[in-house]
């Protein structure tokens, strides 16, 4: 597996939880109030067409070949720098839907913008980004113990890889 960074000249790569919220009340006055996970929506705005990013490179085939469906279909790599266990990054990967938005923006560079919506199961583990081998590893159990760097965590601590199959 290959790993592609994620943010070189993004703007703006906000993540919407979207927690769907539902209060009620009963016949006898009482209020209960619920929250479930709803789609987790990542803006990768903008997102520079050129040839040095895989990422880039699939976004403008998707418009210029107009994907759909399980062709918009991606994998990608979320990684905490800031937190650790067993001394390597916490990290977890996770299937997405690449959506473009927007395409041809700005005045210079040919630009996109797309939406990542995050499908399916998260597989939690870790991240080695020196490692020989497999960089992520799979949990088989769930850690107890995390450290932290101290400080707070600066918002390039959070990163987002595009994984492809290539060596």
């Amino acid at each position: 597996m290959n790993f592609e960074l994620i943010g070189s000249g993004i703007e703006d790569m906000s993540t919407a939880l979207n927690y769907e919220v539902n209060t009620t009340k009963d016949v006898i006055g009482q209020t209960s109030t619920k929250a479930t996970k709803g789609a987790n929506t990542i803006s990768v705005d903008p997102t520079a067409i050129n040839p040095d990013s895989g990422f880039s490179m699939f976004v403008d085939t998707a418009i210029e070949r107009e994907y759909e469906l399980t062709q918009l279909e991606k994998e990608f790599l979320f990684v905490k720098l800031y937190k650790k266990t067993g001394g390597k990054m916490v990290a977890f990967k996770q299937s997405a839907i690449v959506v473009p938005q927007d395409w041809a923006t700005g005045n210079a560079e040919l630009r996109a913008s797309v939406e990542v919506h995050l499908v399916g199961k998260r597989i939690f583990g870790t991240f080695d980004p020196e490692a020989t081998g497999d960089k992520f590893v799979a949990e088989t159990t769930v850690p107890t113990t995390f450290t932290y760097d101290t400080g707070d965590a600066k918002r390039e601590s959070f990163a987002m890889y595009y994984i492809t199959d290539a060596a």
